[in-house]
């Protein structure tokens, strides 16, 4: 990727970002700046807020229920906003979920024995239709 493309890139991700904060139910990072290329660094590149919070990990917030609730319902709510006809390509970031369901399959079998796989094979087919 050349350095325009990549700060066309920046600039179209910072205003998604934007975008994805005003729909989000939580906060989010915002856009701060975008960086020039310079002698340490030959490519454009974008400074965010930081977000302070608790990672997800087997031994952390996975056990959580009140953050599954959480994340079912951010995935429910974003799910009903407006997309503006934008579909994910296969690169960069988004789409509709059931363009991933090759990669969840995938997930799914990589969790047999760590989850409630079954279950949550379920809650993926239901979430496809709501």
């Amino acid at each position: 990727m050349n350095p325009t493309d990549c700060a066309d890139m920046l600039r179209s991700e910072a205003a998604a970002m934007v975008e994805f904060g005003e729909l989000c139910l939580f906060p989010t990072p915002q856009p701060i700046g975008l960086g020039a290329p310079g002698s340490h660094y030959p490519m454009p590149w974008a400074l965010q807020t930081w977000i302070e919070g608790e990672v997800a990990t087997p031994h952390g917030l996975s056990g959580s229920t009140t953050f599954a609730l959480d994340l079912a319902h951010l995935v429910a709510s974003l799910r009903k906003a407006d997309t503006r006809g934008r579909r994910f390509d296969g690169q960069g970031r988004g789409g509709h979920l059931s363009d991933h369901d090759d990669w969840l399959a995938v997930c799914f079998e990589n969790s047999e024995g760590l989850l409630d796989v079954a279950r949550l094979r379920d809650l993926w087919v239901v979430s496809q239709f709501e």
